[in-house]
């Protein structure tokens, strides 16, 4: 699984089985923009464990991501 970000969009170029390549590429963008929305929306208390989630999400999809 992995996906390439290409003029500021993500393509997937591998996909898991059973989900095309756009498809998995729209979960990947899904889940980074609600992991960011998450960690804007938070209240001041909740802020530092939303970054620690927010951080651990993005470091999981990281791997899906590949810089071009």
């Amino acid at each position: 699984m992995c996906a390439a970000v290409v003029g500021g969009s993500i393509t997937a170029t591998t996909a898991p089985q059973g989900r095309s390549k756009g498809a998995h590429g729209n979960r990947v963008r899904y889940e980074m923009m609600m992991a960011v929305k998450d960690a804007f929306t938070a209240t001041i208390f909740d802020n530092k464990r939303l970054y620690v989630k927010l951080s651990s999400k993005l470091t999981l999809n990281s791997y899906l991501i590949v810089r071009v």
